[in-house]
């Protein structure tokens, strides 16, 4: 408190009271949320140093405020974003950032598991703001002389210097750090990031996506550069050939939610297999297998898992394209057959209602109630197909290994696996029976006799190490005729894979990826090259303005 003996007594109580309160709540929300698990000892020094900064920063904010009532608001809006990344930390293990403030209104369906995280410990940060209300209200106003409206910037320029400190630690910290990959995430620098700097530095992030949002909007209005059209005149030939046959199966397009497979080699204490109806499938049919995709959903927000496996495009850089740009006219293979319908196992998210057609699937058909189970959405499955009539395209999302896997009761016991993972292995072996159940019926249905079943997933759940953070890739096809494994592929691989199974290999978008059934496929386009291209495609509503028929 060095910066309270340059004020008046009043101002000085004051500024006390103000750094305590933040300090406390700051201290509180790094126990919340784990802030320090996982950081060298460095990088945790840097981190209390930004959030000593922090709390002089917003305590030399309260002494520039005239008014209480702008102090208020920012002490409510500081209590809210604490228990808010709390909530959705322990729910996700992923902090707020700009892309969850977009989706915000998409999160009907979820509430229940966010709440079912409230910590009555988080019941302290308010309690704290309380009081300091009470002292706001009860102090006398003292009338500021012209040494207290020039020390009130003190605060803030002893926090520059804190947080310039913690900068500079922060990224020598960073630069010698040993990656720790216990928790998950799919932004591990962005969440070292938060760790190691305090709620005010956040929020400044949060704000810094935002207009770097605005950015990539912008470019998306310049004229692709050379190297660009190169790459769209080997991916898109600008309009479509004719069809090379006549399709007169279903496809039948089952996305998992956050299935990895790693999952299809483990085991439970007694050695049962955590997928063994899956694995039993694979050994007995011929098909096109790769064990070890690569996912490019970046930041594992809603829908973009759809978006790469259903249109052939990458993620945003900055945003949700399925949530700015669903009304987008996309490339995809739906269209291609006589009806088609998305199967949501969740109702009212993803902004399916839109997506649907931009997408080219005809209609969705989702739970009445907000959420149905694997076991539900394969019946529905199979009610679809029965009811079709003729060829019909069928996208399938299912729900039940969905984070933070608590919609599943054990019925295995594992060893050697964190709380975590033996939770998830135990909704991959429930979604494991009654994908089995359903294969087994599509194995058999003459209604299935031609069609193409395929098997993947959204997107990983794991970091990439020890075997884990991979996706998985299963197709059968009567275009397959021998068994196949590739060893690894993108995810970006799947639509143009899908596109020759279905014998719609002339399409003009041919997407970034290659036909992984083509042992000759070259890849052209890099993964870095892709998602830039991709944004400005989606962003500037490509696929409208050049239409592939």
């Amino acid at each position: 408190m060095v910066t309270t003996w340059f004020l008046s007594a009043s101002k000085k109580t004051t500024a006390s009271i103000l750094f305590l309160s933040y300090l406390s709540k700051f201290a509180i929300y790094r126990y919340m949320a784990d802030l320090d698990a996982g950081l060298s000892d460095l990088q945790i020094a840097s981190a209390y140093t930004a959030t000593l900064a922090g709390a002089l920063l917003f305590a030399g904010m309260g002494i520039l405020f005239r008014h209480k009532v702008a102090n208020i608001f920012l002490i409510c809006f500081i209590d809210i974003w604490i228990i808010a990344n709390c909530l959705y930390f322990n729910s996700y293990n992923l902090y707020i950032d700009w892309q969850v403030i977009r989706l915000v209104d998409q999160l009907r369906g979820f509430e229940s598991a966010i709440l079912s995280f409230l910590d009555w410990k988080m019941i302290f940060v308010p309690l704290i703001s309380i009081l300091t209300f009470v002292f706001l209200f009860s102090a006398r106003a003292a009338v500021p002389s012209k040494s207290d409206r020039f020390v009130r910037f003190v605060p803030l320029v002893l926090a520059s210097v804190f947080c310039f400190a913690a900068t500079l630690s922060g990224n020598y910290a960073s630069a010698h750090a040993v990656r720790d990959d216990t928790k998950w995430s799919l932004k591990d620098s962005e969440k070292t990031f938060v760790k190691m700097h305090s709620p005010a530095a956040h929020v400044v992030g949060v704000i810094f996506d935002a207009l770097k949002d605005g950015l990539y909007t912008y470019q998306s209005t310049l004229p692709l550069t050379q190297r660009e059209e190169e790459i769209m005149s080997s991916v898109y030939t600008g309009h479509t050939q004719p069809a090379n046959h006549e399709i007169n199966g279903h496809l039948v397009f089952i996305l998992v939610e956050s299935f990895e497979s790693w999952t299809m080699k483990a085991t439970d204490v007694a050695g049962k297999e955590v997928t063994g109806n899956l694995n039993k499938w694979i050994q007995e049919n011929e098909l096109l297998f790769c064990p070890d995709v690569i996912s490019q959903q970046k930041y594992g927000r809603s829908g973009d898992g759809q978006l790469i496996t259903q249109t052939g495009l990458l993620p945003l850089s900055s945003g949700v394209a399925c949530m700015s740009y669903g009304d987008n006219t996309y490339p995809n293979f739906a269209h291609f057959f006589p009806c088609s319908f998305i199967l949501n196992s969740y109702r009212g998210v993803w902004n399916q209602r839109v997506t649907t057609r931009s997408y080219g699937y005809k209609k969705l058909r989702e739970p009445f109630l907000k959420q149905e189970t694997d076991s539900a959405i394969f019946c529905r499955t199979r009610e679809t197909l029965e009811q079709a009539g003729e060829p019909a395209c069928v996208l399938v999302i299912t729900g039940s290994t969905h984070a933070p896997f608590r919609s599943v009761p054990p019925t295995l016991h594992f060893a050697g696996y964190t709380a975590s993972e033996s939770n998830y292995l135990q909704c991959v072996h429930y979604m494991d029976r009654h994908l089995g159940r359903f294969l087994a019926w599509a194995d058999t249905a003459s209604l299935m006799k031609n069609s193409t079943v395929i098997i993947t997933s959204d997107h990983n759940h794991f970091p990439v190490t020890e075997g884990k953070g991979k996706c998985v890739f299963i197709a059968k096809s009567p275009s397959i005729k021998s068994g196949k494994t590739i060893p690894q592929a993108y995810q970006m691989d799947v639509f143009p894979t899908v596109l020759h199974l279905i014998g719609q290999a002339d399409y003009a978008w041919h997407g970034f990826g290659i036909n992984l059934a083509d042992s000759a496929s070259t890849r052209l386009v890099s993964e870095k090259e892709a998602y830039v291209l991709s944004d400005k495609l989606i962003r500037s509503n490509y696929f409208e303005k050049h239409p592939c028929e």
